[in-house]
């Protein structure tokens, strides 16, 4: 710093005053410069083609600590000017303010929280820029006292630098915020949600396994859920695609998995090999890279005859990809080989002219492009893998999405079952390291199965399975890594559905009316997974609904759907239509029983039947099936019963009455038949034929026109699986027999003749 006597303040000492201390020009240029480096630094490396380089620089981070001590420093000298030059000590306090300051950011460095600094610069900024307004006002008041003839110094130079000082404080500030909202928005790309963790750390906690965690911060999801047993098994904060970090998290367990892909694979093969001996990498590392690169995961599918829509490399060139149109047609799917995840990397392009703004969309990311194929439904499959290779697979299930992030899914799914399954089986066998693996399909048109990929981890299509399976996805996962005993994948309730709680704004108070709505719900289960932020996009939890049947489960969902911030009626219509109720005339939309009729004047004998079912409150359709006149409607009706949800066919017939047991024939579910009586013999010819069935082919059968008892079978034989249905066919049992007693009551009272005069 120099000191000059040439513009003293009136009454102050000569030695020092307000605007003698000027800074030299290499300070001002440093101190410039260097904010201007640090405000416009790369917080994070971010390499868009692959997700394990994103990391902190450690130039960056001494460069921002030395312009932290350089702008402090400067600012306390200038502080101490002040308060010498007004001989006052009102601004002397803030000297170790500063010092204090210093020290705090300093701390923030050390550990990591750049996010920290930004925030404390971003106050610091408008600090100073107040403070050159102030010394610019103070000048011109100067300027205005002493005449500019008298001063040997001009003033309005000193003024010309206090402004310039402004706006460029000013500008660094802009800067910095500009800085702030980049770093939290590429932290937000590389880090882990943590709710997969969350969940797989519970599961590991009921069987007493330790576990350590990777994550960002101190009180991620799965942090939150695991404390650590003992100090060589505390968590670790860092990146998951941090290689030192990963080291270090090695070096304190035996196994060691993943809850996303995007990690550093390379670091991961070379952990596993240096510790071959000693520890276990599950899935293994070459899974996760071929994972990683979509590319690479459909040739290995593709290698293995399973079914994938056809797809081809291209250069991230138009001349490429409208060589690849010229092959595969419009629209065509491009896509990004890395880092494709919740619809995020795929373009369509539905014309030529659309392909700059695909390869713009996309980035410099590696790209590929696939065959348009419009399918019919989303399905998915959970398989868990030994470490012996031995494969078993959770029920098939519905996925929909909505702007490209999983809103709901739905278990089982009624179709297809045993081809999806078989599929997704052979894709993971062929697939290295043990674990639980996601398979997401697209079902065709015309029923064919293409795997659309794979996810080498616990995945959002298996949530339900923690209320709705014998064994969950996160505790089967844990058992192959371990090489324990695989769990049971069956379902252990009849139908279950899982929707995501997703953010549609920065509000919880969104999330808590919703939780609210679940949990006055019976058979509804909410998991949220405390994270401490809400934004639009965000996965916050997730709620499962279990039930006795399809129709249950969409009921129980219907007021979910309707209490979603962002919901819609034609969205809660479609997946939760109104049940039409008891008496409507009306069929219901997921049925469990279906009452068929050869004619419709069959009607009054199968509408008892109905009635029953009303009373009971079990789901049903009623239409009519002629086995002679709709031949091929018959087919199609019987066999795909089943898939479609239904559980008991009531069918009745007269005269020749071949519908019970043709449909008998065609489908695996229990038949009950009822013979309907006809004008020749009076329904004996309906009753002989439905009774006298082949061997291996059973129908269950009533008594002529007796609707009431096919009814009343149907809900017996739903009820073998749902104990209050069970319940509710011994009170009504208990009222038969009430109704009986009354009248032995009645019978005796009034006598038998009166009795008889009376009903009469």
């Amino acid at each position: 710093m120099l000191c000059s006597n040439r513009f003293p303040l009136p009454g102050s000492p000569s030695t020092c005053s307000l605007d003698t201390v000027i800074i030299p020009i290499p300070s001002f240029v440093l101190f410039v410069g260097i904010g201007l480096l640090v405000c416009l630094r790369p917080t994070l490396k971010h390499d868009s083609d692959d997700f394990s380089q994103v990391r902190p620089q450690r130039w960056s981070l001494w460069l921002h600590m030395f312009f932290v001590f350089a702008a402090f420093g400067m600012s306390v000298l200038e502080i101490v000017r002040l308060a010498l030059a007004d001989r006052g000590v009102g601004l002397l306090p803030a000297t170790p303010a500063a010092m204090l300051l210093i020290l705090c950011l300093l701390w923030f460095e050390r550990n990591g929280r750049t996010h920290a600094i930004s925030v404390m610069l971003l106050i610091y900024w408008p600090f100073l820029v107040v403070f050159e307004i102030i010394k610019v006002l103070r000048v011109h008041m100067l300027l205005e006292l002493s005449p500019a003839k008298d001063t040997p110094f001009p003033a309005s130079d000193q003024l010309t630098d206090n402004i310039v000082m402004t706006g460029l404080f000013a500008l660094l500030m802009g800067f910095e915020a500009y800085s702030l909202i980049r770093a939290r928005r590429l932290r937000r790309q590389a880090r882990s949600g943590g709710q997969l963790g969350r969940m797989l750390a519970a599961s590991a906690s009921l069987l007493n396994i330790k576990v350590v965690i990777l994550d960002v911060g101190t009180a991620g999801p799965a942090k939150q859920v695991v404390f650590p047993v003992s100090p060589d098994h505390t968590h670790i904060d860092g990146s998951f695609a941090d290689p030192d970090k990963i080291r270090e998290l090695a070096s304190k367990v035996d196994v060691l998995t993943v809850e996303i892909e995007h990690v550093d694979a390379d670091a991961l093969d070379a952990i596993g090999n240096a510790n071959q001996s000693r520890l276990q990498i599950h899935p293994h590392p070459s899974t996760i890279k071929i994972i990683q690169d979509k590319l690479r995961q459909k040739e290995m599918l593709q290698f293995h005859k399973l079914p994938v829509a056809p797809f081809l490399q291209v250069d991230s060139t138009p001349e490429s990809i409208q060589n690849a149109i010229g092959i595969l047609g419009l629209p065509l799917m491009v896509k990004s080989r890395t880092l494709a995840y919740d619809g995020r990397g795929n373009y369509v392009v539905r014309s030529i002219d659309q392909i700059p703004d695909a390869i713009a969309a996309l980035g410099n990311r590696p790209l590929y492009v696939e065959k348009w194929m419009p399918f019919r439904k989303e399905v998915a499959v959970m398989v868990v893998r030994t470490i012996d290779g031995d494969v078993k697979s959770y029920p098939l299930v519905e996925t929909i999405h909505k702007d490209s992030i999983c809103h709901l899914v739905f278990a089982p799914f009624r179709g297809v079952t045993n081809r999806a399954k078989i599929v997704a089986e052979n894709a993971v066998r062929n697939l290295s390291g043990a674990g639980i693996f996601g398979v997401e399909m697209f079902l065709m048109e015309d029923g064919e199965i293409l795997i659309n990929e794979i996810a080498p981890r616990p995945h959002n299509s298996g949530h339900y399975t923690i209320e709705a399976c014998e064994t969950s996805q996160y505790e089967n996962h844990l058992r192959a890594i371990l090489g324990l005993p695989l769990g049971s994948t069956e379902l252990k309730v009849p139908s279950t559905a899982m929707l995501n709680i997703i953010g549609a704004s920065s509000s919880m108070s969104e999330i808590t009316s919703l939780t609210r709505v679940a949990l006055s719900i019976p058979g509804v289960s909410v998991h949220l997974y405390g994270k401490s932020e809400c934004r639009k996009g965000r996965k916050m939890g997730h709620i499962t609904i279990v039930g006795d049947s399809d129709a249950q489960v969409r009921s129980r969902l219907r007021p979910l759907l309707e209490a979603l911030p962002n919901g819609s009626p034609e969205e809660t219509n479609t997946y939760a239509p109104v049940s039409p109720g008891p008496g409507s005339g009306f069929s219901d939309a997921h049925p469990l029983v279906g009452i068929i009729m050869g004619s419709d004047s069959d009607l009054p004998v199968m509408l008892p039947a109905a009635r029953i079912l009303d009373h009971f409150k079990i789901p049903y359709e009623l239409t009519i099936v002629s086995a002679h006149r709709t031949p091929d409607r018959l087919v199609e009706y019987s066999r795909g019963a089943a898939s479609r949800g239904l559980r008991v066919i009531i069918a009745g017939a007269g005269g020749a009455a071949h519908l019970p047991g043709m449909a008998a024939a065609m489908t695996p579910i229990p038949i009950i038949g009822v013979p309907v009586k006809g004008s020749s013999l009076d329904g004996v010819d309906s009753l002989h034929s439905i009774v006298q069935m082949p061997r291996g082919i059973p129908v269950a059968t009533v008594a002529i026109n007796n609707g009431v008892n096919a009814g009343l079978l149907a809900v017996r034989m739903l009820s073998t699986g749902s104990p209050s249905l069970l319940i509710a066919m011994e009170d009504y049992m208990k009222t038969m027999e009430k109704e009986v007693l009354e009248k032995v009551d009645n019978l005796a009272g009034v006598g038998w003749e009166k009795y008889v005069v009376k009903r009469s």
